[in-house]
This record gives structure tokens, C-alpha cells and sequence, in this order.
């Protein structure tokens, strides 16, 4: 990788110059994130007749992100990964999967017995 062959080098400054531009670019995307978080949220509120757009919900919804990410990044990116996974299957699975199937047989239900009394 760049950083393996910068560390071996002579040039001390490359490796300061590419530690900073990754970090750089970490706080970018960062920044962008929260940016559209924001965004979206202030969205919702205009949708539903709250046109204000408040310093301190901004502050606290960004308070409130990075102290989540703190707490999931003291766990373990393979913890997490290896618990997170099936939560969120089976989230899926409750909320999408077995609506969507409750639906089908409803609507299917119904159509039967419109189609009795058609007969």
C-alpha cells in the first residue's frame, strides 16, 4: 500500500502530507453526512408545517450522532458485524417480509370470495 512504501522511505514529509490528506478526507465525508442527516430532518419538519430551522436541533442531532458512533465503535467492528447482521435480518424479515406476505394472503382471501359471489 502507499503508506507501507512511504513509511520505508527517506521522505518523512510524504508520509505527514498523506496522513493528513486521509484525515482530511475522513472529516469531509463526515461533515457531508451530517450535513445530509441535517438536511433530511429539517425536510421532515418543513413537510410537517415546522419551518424553523433551529441551531440547537442541529447541535443535538450532531451530539447526539457522534456519541452513537463512539458507543458502536467501542464494540467492535466484528461484534458488530457478527451481531448486527441478523438484527437487522430479522428487522426485515418483521417488517417488510411477513407484512408483505400477510398482505398477499389477505388480498388473495378477498379475492376468492369476490370471486364466489361473482358465480
Amino acid at each position: 500500500s502507499v503508506l507501507w512504501i512511504l513509511e520505508r522511505g527517506d521522505h518523512q514529509y510524504l508520509l505527514i502530507a498523506y496522513v493528513l490528506m486521509l484525515a482530511l478526507t475522513f472529516c469531509a465525508t463526515i461533515i457531508g453526512l451530517m450535513q445530509g442527516l441535517l438536511t433530511r430532518i429539517n425536510k421532515r419538519f418543513e413537510s410537517q408545517g415546522i419551518n424553523n430551522t433551529s441551531p440547537v436541533r442541529s447541535a443535538l442531532v450532531s451530539l447526539s450522532t457522534i456519541m452513537i458512533s463512539l458507543a458502536l465503535s467501542s464494540v467492535g467492528l466484528i461484534d458488530l458485524i457478527a451481531k448486527g447482521y441478523p438484527i437487522l435480518a430479522y428487522s426485515i424479515l418483521a417488517v417488510y417480509v411477513l407484512p408483505m406476505l400477510f398482505h398477499r394472503l389477505l388480498k388473495s382471501r378477498i379475492n376468492l370470495s369476490d370471486n364466489k359471489l361473482d358465480v
